[in-house]
């Protein structure tokens, strides 16, 4: 009995918020900013409860941080002047690659 009052008032507060809250595409946007700029207390709190109640916008909050941290770690640790894609193909490669976009345009 308990357990069911206790999911009943969690579902009311749950649908109560999600009327208030920022819809998912304007929680991704906003997990976006975070990654550049710290955002205002109001939105804060709204994008905290959104990524509360939202599994898939928790999740992508999660990937998008993991993918920051790897391109800063990536950065550290990579000299400047290495690209890992210039010394992959063979120029005769490129220049088929090159043909076929042009060829495809």
């Amino acid at each position: 009995m308990r357990a069911q009052v206790y999911q009943k008032l969690r579902r009311q507060l749950l649908v109560g918020l999600a009327h208030r809250l920022p819809s998912c595409k304007e929680a991704t946007q906003l997990v976006s900013t975070t990654l550049e700029q710290r955002l205002p207390l109001q939105q804060r709190i709204a994008l905290k409860l959104h990524l509360w109640t939202c599994s898939l916008c928790r999740r992508y909050a999660q990937q998008l941080h993991l993918i920051k941290h790897a391109a800063q770690n990536y950065a550290v640790h990579e000299p400047m002047n290495h690209t890992p894609f210039s010394s992959s193909l063979s120029a005769e490669a490129r220049e088929r690659m090159k043909r076929s976009l042009r060829a495809s345009s």
